[in-house]
């Protein structure tokens, strides 16, 4: 099951996980501060549930970023793809520090 898979009124929707990934990516792609983030995404009963996992630049105020993470992803992913996000939950990786900045 790697597709969301919902009915409109007028349409029958299917948007792949990987799609899922790339909206929330580009809210993450945005924040200051995020040296690495990867997108896990699952569906049940038609709600999205979202695990990014993401190292943060030393000096980052990670419980600020989290939360704009969550807020930004699940706004975005509800707003473009009219999908229920369930919840975002921000896991903090710390084992990358080299001076790389990489979101993907």
């Amino acid at each position: 099951k790697h597709l969301v898979h919902y009915i409109t009124p007028s349409n029958e929707i299917r948007i792949s996980f990987n799609t899922i990934k790339t909206i929330a990516l580009s809210n993450i792609r945005n924040i200051g501060s995020i040296k690495e983030a990867k997108i896990q995404v699952s569906n049940e009963g038609g709600e999205v549930s979202i695990v990014v996992t993401a190292s943060f630049a030393i000096g980052a105020i990670i419980p600020e970023i989290s939360k704009e993470i969550q807020r930004n992803s699940k706004e975005t992913i509800e707003r473009t793809a009219e999908i229920n996000v369930k919840e975002v939950v921000v896991f903090v990786d710390d084992t990358n520090n080299s001076g790389k900045r990489r979101v993907g």
